[in-house]
């Protein structure tokens, strides 16, 4: 699949002229969080983002839109079980797949991009290893197209390791800001800036969703997918750990897509695919983790 990817990418990024970018953050969307910006505000789903038709969201609305987006996938999947329409494993990860594609039409359909998403898409639901994810290991699938510095490479790895070591999401959060102040005094390349700050929202913002409120929407989820599957695979497992790893996944899945994204279609390419796939991977993970299968 990846070597499917890799064709596209060069036919498509052959032909097509990159963007300028323009993405350093203004004041309006520094990384720091704003007195009405809380942890609350990062892990509710509901939060409003404006369809942007250039595609020109910034990375907090990134984010924003891939908690909206969990929130969408859940409630398509409670619908769809609801009318017992998911009897299988492979019922739910084909309308987990689709409400993901669906939700990711209505904010960054390109149709230049259409057939990349759901190629990659397709490849989230099928093939990901049981191995812990590492955010940095995302940009291993294009490293060699994408050659991605030393410096963005290490505050990825700090941003896995802040992840890993803290325990509290407050502290989490406290830390990879401070790591993205430094990330945005060192990193000089306009697109690895992009990408970091990208990777680093989503990041920020899954895990929000998924442990704030005393891990509310895991608790949902786990419910969920528990009841689908008939509960046969039921286990409580460490909640904290688990949001740890599901949020790690999304940002890995931000990585992928993100870097992909941007070889065929530079900054909107980057933001149409990374969200997508990070959002996938989402999906994919809660319904691993709560033991699905």
């Amino acid at each position: 699949m990846l070597l499917l990817l890799a064709v596209f990418i060069f036919g498509l990024s052959g032909c097509q002229e990159k963007e300028e970018l323009k993405i350093r953050p203004s004041e309006d969307t520094t990384l720091k969080l704003e007195k009405d910006f809380s942890i609350q505000a990062m892990a509710a789903g509901s939060i409003s983002v404006p369809i942007r038709q250039d595609l020109a969201y910034t990375p907090v609305e990134i984010g924003i839109l891939h908690n909206q987006g969990l929130d969408y996938v859940k409630e398509r999947i409670e619908q769809e079980a609801l009318l017992e329409n998911i009897s299988s494993q492979e019922d739910f990860l084909a309308l987990a797949q689709q409400a993901t594609l669906d939700f990711s039409d209505i904010y960054v359909y390109h149709e230049d991009f259409q057939e990349f998403k759901v190629a990659l898409l397709s490849n989230t639901f099928t093939s990901q290893s049981d191995n812990p994810p590492s955010i940095e290991s995302g940009l291993d699938a294009y490293a060699e197209e994408f050659q991605a510095s030393d410096i963005l490479r290490q505050f990825l790895s700090r941003l896995d390791s802040i992840i890993d070591n803290t325990d509290k999401l407050a502290a989490i959060i406290e830390a990879i800001e401070t790591n993205d102040a430094v990330a945005l005094s060192q990193l000089s390349a306009e697109h690895e800036i992009f990408l970091y700050l990208g990777i680093s929202e989503v990041a920020k913002h899954s895990l929000s969703y998924w442990m704030a409120n005393d891990y509310k929407n895991l608790r949902e989820w786990k419910v969920l997918i528990n009841s689908i599957s008939g509960g046969n695979n039921m286990h409580w497992a460490d909640e904290r750990e688990v949001a740890k790893r599901v949020g790690k996944e999304d940002a890995e899945g931000m990585v992928i897509g993100g870097v992909a994204g941007f070889l065929v279609g530079g900054p909107k390419g980057a933001c149409l695919v990374g969200l997508a796939n990070g959002l996938g991977r989402s999906a994919f993970k809660a319904a691993k983790e709560f033991g699905f299968w």
